[in-house]
């Protein structure tokens, strides 16, 4: 007896999860240790303007935080993926831009694939949701035993919901 369609999906969505959160959690231990490379990094691309990279490149270890921790207890997972697509994306235009990939050398092709696998990770996360091995499947549960309740003991401010 195999697992059922919804069982392996839930299980996917996991270990996409997991795979992401981790990732995420691992570029931001390493983006905390020496934030000032994190900044000649960034100021050094030339893409934003001295005032914008050294917001970008303070806030960077903390969204990369919020990314890993989010997609690790499946919270917010669909707004999650999709900001993390974005970061995702800013990463990899800064890695395909000629002087970038000079600098990385015969890493560069490899590091813009690897970006381009981890928005597709994304894309199906957002696509798929948490699954139920998740806060939000706790969160939307609690909402829907909710809502049976406002139906048994009628009351008006939950039935709205």
């Amino acid at each position: 007896m195999g697992l059922t369609c919804v069982q392996k999906r839930n299980i996917s969505t996991l270990v996409l999860r997991i795979g992401l959160g981790s990732l995420f959690l691992i570029s931001w231990v390493n983006k905390l240790g020496n934030p000032a490379a994190v900044y000649a990094q960034v100021a050094s691309s030339h893409i934003l303007p001295p005032p914008l990279d050294l917001v970008y490149a303070t806030a960077l270890p903390y969204w990369e935080l919020f990314f890993g921790v989010f997609f690790l207890l499946g919270l917010g997972t669909r707004m999650t993926s999709i900001a993390a697509l974005l970061a995702l994306l800013s990463y990899t235009i800064y890695q395909a831009m000629p002087a970038s990939q000079a600098r990385l050398g015969p890493l560069g092709p490899a590091m813009v694939s690897h970006n381009i696998t981890f928005m597709l990770a994304c894309v199906v996360v957002f696509i798929g949701g948490a699954g139920a091995y998740s806060l939000d499947a706790l969160i939307a549960a609690r909402h829907k035993l909710a809502r049976g309740w406002s139906v048994v003991i009628g009351d008006p401010l939950l039935e709205g919901r």
